[in-house]
């Protein structure tokens, strides 16, 4: 939100703030500690916009994923969505603040973002079902799910185990059918779960990140309908980090490190 700049930022303080305020986090309850990371990283965005003209009204979309133990919690604000892929089944774990009720005309208005108030409400989530092996994760912004189906998902995971591979072919197929927003999208495939300890997330976890955004001489306004002159497509790449902090109370988490790939297309279409 706010442009592209002001987009950028913002997001790059929810993650910044989140996953710092997290484990700095007093509590040892992870909902209660996912919460507050994402107030502190509310305040923080609108505190930084409120102060520069330049960044006024800039915001971001905010889900974030705690795995600990066999328990799982999402943290959700704006229109990204979490996602839970399992044996083919695609079930999705949070609910937009949009106005998309409303009709498609309405559909890129948010009810909810981080930077847009002081004050934000955050949805937080414990995920009814266990986590088991086999279960896939999928937080992803609206440039993706709003080109691919719930089945385009589930067939996706289904047929590619490698989640670098998976989170690459929903981007491009997303870019594949138009690709009018930029694109987000993270998996990770829980291969060993630890029920026995509470103190420890899924002992093994793999993932990976693959994103699309419209270059230089694109940008647009966020949530008004895409209009991308000339500019460039890029794309980034990120394996995830599975960390573990020093207080053993509380989870380990994935840290997406993200770097630009070597490669860009050029494009010149306008959608």
């Amino acid at each position: 939100m706010g442009g592209e700049a002001g987009g950028e930022i913002a997001s790059r303080l929810a993650v910044d703030v989140v996953g710092k305020m997290y484990f700095e986090c007093p509590s040892t309850e992870s909902a209660a500690a996912l919460e507050l990371s994402v107030t502190a990283a509310n305040q923080a965005i609108h505190a930084q916009a409120t102060a520069s003209a330049e960044l006024h009204r800039m915001g971001t979309t905010c889900t974030a994923l705690v795995l600990r133990g066999s328990h799982a919690w999402v943290a959700h604000v704006g229109d990204s969505r979490a996602y839970r892929i399992r044996d083919g089944a695609t079930e999705r774990l949070t609910t937009d603040h949009s106005m998309a009720d409303r009709g498609p005309a309405y559909s890129h208005i948010l009810t909810r973002a981080l930077g847009a108030q002081p004050e934000i409400q955050v949805d937080i989530t414990h995920v009814s079902a266990p986590v088991r092996v086999g279960d896939v994760f999928l937080l992803c912004s609206d440039g993706l799910w709003g080109q691919v189906s719930d089945p385009d998902i589930g067939e996706i995971v289904q047929s590619e185990p490698d989640p670098e591979v998976g989170s690459r072919r929903m981007v491009d197929l997303a870019n594949g059918r138009g690709g009018p927003d930029n694109i987000s999208a993270l998996l990770v495939r829980i291969e060993q779960v630890d029920h026995q300890s509470w103190f420890r997330t899924a002992a093994r976890m793999i993932g990976s990140v693959s994103s699309s955004w419209r270059g230089p001489g694109t940008a647009k306004s966020r949530r008004r309908p895409g209009r991308h002159r000339g500019g460039h497509r890029a794309t980034q790449r990120a394996h995830l980090v599975d960390f573990e902090p020093e207080d053993s109370n509380k989870s380990r988490t994935l840290w997406a490190r993200l770097s630009p790939s070597r490669s860009s297309t050029s494009t010149s279409d306008s959608k």
